[in-house]
């Protein structure tokens, strides 16, 4: 999988005008989604791009991408302060965190696969039960279910430093400054910022303060992907659906995008719902953003994506 172009989603930088919409519903049919929430997806898109930045113009925030922050809300004087690289051990998974000033939040954004090579490898992997510290020590339902095996070995690589940077993000911009962590990703960096939101919803990062003690801080979370994979199995996705502190789970899809068809359905593989679908070329409604809710087929809406073939 290649890193994203300089124009991610070429549909959503200019949406269909849909002034007064009506907000989504938790519906099985599709609804049309509003304005407010389409230019919260194109900053997460844009958020999602600037972790294929390098290092060095992440954190002095001049990569091409930042440009101005515009779509973040920089020239108002927010925009992202303080802006903190991290990566696994061997250096092969990356991402940021900072501090989104407009929006209040601490954001965590995973750097997807760089080379078709990676991610072909990724995609070799079975299912594995959850881990207890990601919610398999929770009993019941939840301790059958289970994830993609490549998916959980990453974010399992990268977790300690990704967690580390959402910390120091927190304490740099101090007690109560911040009401929300935002976790983003494209393609491989959407399956590992999904895992990251499941996680930091149950085990909540450590904010310190100027004494130097330390607390929980049990902020709410909010994951916005694009392009992600399938992830986990139906009983993953109905434990993350329910999860407690995870105020929201959406997942952008690009029209015919194909790695969002990916691990196969056939191989146990069921998406998380929350689909929010890019109308595709070749449709009179292209452009527009739909949110597809229907949790009762286990996240996968088969009036969306998975109503079109991928390109």
């Amino acid at each position: 999988m290649a890193a994203l172009a300089t124009s991610p989603l070429p549909c959503l930088a200019t949406p269909v005008p849909h002034a007064g919409a009506a907000a989504p519903q938790a519906a099985t049919q599709p609804t049309l989604d509003t304005d407010a929430n389409v230019v919260l997806y194109r900053q997460a898109t844009k958020l999602s791009a600037i972790a294929y930045c390098s290092t060095t113009s992440i954190e002095a925030w001049d990569c091409g991408f930042c440009g101005g922050d515009a779509d973040l809300g920089g020239s108002g004087g927010g925009g992202v302060a303080g802006a903190v690289t991290f990566a696994s051990g061997d250096g092969s998974l990356t991402g940021f965190a900072g501090w989104w000033r407009e929006r209040g939040a601490a954001v965590l954004a995973f750097r997807g696969s760089e080379d078709a090579e990676n991610w072909a490898s990724a995609l070799d992997f079975g299912r594995v039960r959850l881990p207890a510290w990601l919610g398999g020590a929770s009993g019941g339902s939840v301790a059958a279910a289970q994830v993609h095996e490549g998916f959980l070995q990453d974010y399992s690589a990268v977790r300690g430093a990704a967690r580390a940077a959402v910390e120091h993000v927190l304490t740099a911009a101090g007690s109560g400054a911040l009401g929300e962590v935002l976790v983003v990703g494209h393609s491989l960096g959407g399956a590992l910022a999904l895992l990251a939101g499941v996680d930091l919803a149950i085990n909540p990062v450590a904010e310190s303060n100027s004494s130097g003690s330390s607390s929980s801080c049990t902020l709410p979370v909010s994951v916005y992907t694009l392009g992600q994979p399938r992830v986990g199995d139906a009983g993953f996705s109905t434990f993350v659906s329910g999860l407690a502190g995870l105020a929201t789970a959406a997942r952008i899809v690009n029209g015919r995008d194909a790695v969002v068809h990916m691990p196969v359905e056939a191989m146990g593989f069921r998406h998380v719902a929350g689909e929010r679908w890019i109308v595709p070329p070749g449709d009179a409604d292209c452009g527009a953003v739909v949110t597809c809710d229907d949790a009762s087929n286990g996240g996968e809406d088969t009036d969306c994506a998975n109503s079109v073939g991928a390109d």
